[in-house]
C-alpha cells in the first residue's frame, strides 16, 4: 500500500483533507491533497509515519499487513 492509497483510504472512510492534516499535524490541507492526486509520491519520513498510524488508528490494517 502507497501513500496515495493510504490517504484515498482515509478519505473514502468519511475524513476530510484539511481533517486529515489537521489530525497528523505539520501538514496542510494542499499537501494532503497532492499526496492524494499524486503529484507529491514520497513525503518526509515523519508525515508518511503519521499517515500509516492514522490508517491503522482510522481503517485497521492494511489487507498485505499479515
Amino acid at each position: 500500500m502507497d501513500i496515495q492509497e493510504i490517504v484515498s483510504d482515509l478519505i473514502e472512510s468519511g475524513l476530510s483533507e484539511g481533517a486529515i492534516a489537521e489530525m497528523i499535524g505539520e501538514v496542510s490541507q494542499p499537501t494532503i491533497h497532492r499526496i492524494k492526486t499524486g503529484e507529491i509520491k514520497n513525503t518526509s519520513y515523519k508525515i508518511g509515519s503519521a499517515l500509516v498510524a492514522l490508517h491503522e488508528q482510522v481503517c485497521g490494517q492494511p489487507k498485505d499487513a499479515a
